[in-house]
């Protein structure tokens, strides 16, 4: 005789005991959907789900563009690196044009190392998702950076 029926949440944990093991793997190694399907044991529409919401969750928890740059301007941090361009807080007056080269090397270098750290999860190697959700996925893997780097 059947007993009552299981809530929802009970049922997606018997589908994937391991759901956030499953997105960060997507996310760090770039897995396929169907990879991750069968080493898992669940379908590929529930990966594509448990992938959507988590990476919509972790978005939703970095903070905006607006944010950033209000905590930027509160710190003494003056640099920020939008599209690739360096946009300074203050103005400096360097003494020489080599003080200049080297004090913008050094900014750079900077905002590289996060595009380099944004490379290492794989998952942007070969982005397999709509473009549109290109943003998204890089503010959540962002979010599982600075959470680990805290």
């Amino acid at each position: 005789m059947p007993g009552p029926p299981r809530p929802a949440a009970d049922l997606a944990q018997a589908a994937c005991p391991r759901p956030g093991l499953l997105v960060r793997a997507h996310l760090r190694n770039g897995d396929r959907y169907e990879r991750l399907a069968d080493g898992f044991g669940v379908g590929v529409a529930t990966v594509c789900r448990y992938v959507h919401e988590a990476v919509d969750l972790l978005a939703d928890l970095a903070r905006s563009l607006t944010a950033a740059l209000r905590a930027l301007a509160w710190t003494w941090r003056n640099f920020a690196v939008l599209d690739g361009t360096v946009v300074q807080r203050a103005a400096t007056s360097p003494a020489t044009t080599r003080e200049a080269n080297r004090a913008h090397a050094a900014t750079r270098a900077r905002g590289e190392r996060g595009l380099a750290v944004l490379k290492t999860w794989n998952v942007f190697t070969r982005f397999r998702g709509c473009p549109r959700r290109v943003g998204t996925f890089a503010r959540a893997v962002l979010t599982l950076e600075d959470a680990f780097h805290e």
